[in-house]
């Protein structure tokens, strides 16, 4: 562990841009504490500014929001940073023309804070060494000795990035063998090993396995006609693939994740031309869609047709019209109609989910003790 802060900043420096951002948004939270503990319990704070003299009130929740925005994109959430860099125009303006002032400390902290959101978004009034600025501004805002408090800092981003989940294997139990048996034209011993999995199922699940076999594994494997490409196998990507999946046109989609020296740091989805959209954050790939839909356990939907689902999820399927999630003991599917934003069925179950697909305007679930068929709207 580097012992000065000038060590910790050429560590710093050595990153990749993501992961220095990382660091130094968790710097700006010392710096948010600060601005809190500062305006915790008391009066609004007005002044008049200058231009044309009007009195304003100076907007207490705007650092959080700030940082938050930073946050979220970090996780690479689609975030709009305007409406915020709009609200900062006037308070930036009055504290350069001195109609605003705050005592000692708080100028550092506040300042911080709003030059990490314009450097996290390459908003105008900064470039990359103000990275360094941040970094100074923190420590002179925090009451701690500048090596003391960067050791610490530095300490706490490395077991940020240390604790960060590692990928998990795709929800998939047993499936895939009945699929590979299928595939190699043992299609009933596929099928029987497939509706061993399925606890207390009755004919109408029967009917659908046998007809839709090769929806049970729809993430790891893509299949059309006589070609099968296994993810592991797809083509060459900078990362690891996780999810395939041909399109209408037989083109095939491939979905992963890149990492740098830290850690898993991006998704990546590849289009069947070989264009890449990768998009930072550590998440899993749960399911591809037929149009390259990503679906990612933090509830992004990436590529084409990208959306925000409602919170975390750990298993999910999609088809040309249809995207079901589960976090483990609720379904949500969503109808596609230019966007992901409307629940068109929330199956209300008893019992912990193991498994989803869907097929023919149908709904699998496998949960402990039972399985289930629902007919789609």
């Amino acid at each position: 562990m580097p012992a000065t802060t000038a060590e910790i900043v050429a560590e710093l420096h050595a990153l990749p841009r993501y992961r220095r951002l990382e660091a130094l948004a968790l710097a700006c939270r010392d710096a948010l504490a600060v601005w809190e503990r500062f305006r915790a319990g008391a009066e609004p704070l007005f002044y008049m500014e200058g231009v044309v003299g009007t009195r304003q009130q100076v907007d207490d929740t705007l650092p959080a929001q700030a940082l938050a925005d930073v946050d979220a994109w970090l996780r690479g959430a689609p975030v709009d940073p305007q409406p915020t860099h709009r609200r900062y125009f006037e308070p930036t303006i009055a504290l350069r023309d001195e109609d605003l002032a705050f005592p000692d400390p708080i100028p550092y902290a506040y300042h911080a804070i709003h030059n990490v959101f314009l450097l996290a978004f390459g908003l105008p009034g900064v470039d990359e060494s103000y990275e360094d600025v941040v970094l100074n501004q923190v420590v002179s805002a925090v009451d701690v000795a500048a090596d003391e408090w960067a050791r610490d800092w530095w300490t706490r981003a490395w077991d940020a990035w240390a604790s960060a989940p590692a990928p998990r294997p795709l929800a998939d139990p047993g499936f895939l063998r009945s699929v590979l048996l299928v595939l190699e034209g043992q299609r009933a011993e596929g099928i029987a090993e497939a509706l061993e999995l399925l606890e207390q199922r009755g004919p109408r699940v029967d009917d659908w396995v046998a007809a839709h076999p090769f929806a049970l594994a729809p993430n790891t494997i893509a299949i059309r006609g006589d070609e099968v490409v296994m993810a592991d196998r797809a083509r060459a990507i900078d990362g690891t693939p996780r999810c395939v999946r041909f399109d209408a046109r037989g083109g095939l989609w491939v979905a992963g994740d890149r990492s740098d020296r830290v850690g898993r740091c991006a998704t990546i989805v590849i289009d069947p031309r070989g264009a890449v959209t990768e998009v930072q954050g550590n998440r899993d790939v749960l399911a591809l869609g037929p149009h390259g839909e990503a679906v990612c356990s933090d509830g992004l939907v990436l590529g084409p047709r990208a959306g925000v689902l409602l919170g975390e999820v750990v298993g999910a399927a999609v088809d040309d019209t249809y995207l079901a999630t589960h976090d483990g003991t609720l379904v949500r599917v969503w109808q596609w109609d230019g966007s992901w934003r409307h629940v068109v069925m929330q199956p209300a179950l008893h019992a912990p989910i193991r498994y989803i697909a869907l097929a023919d305007r149908r709904l699998l679930i496998a949960s402990t003790g039972h399985s289930y068929l629902y007919d789609l709207p």
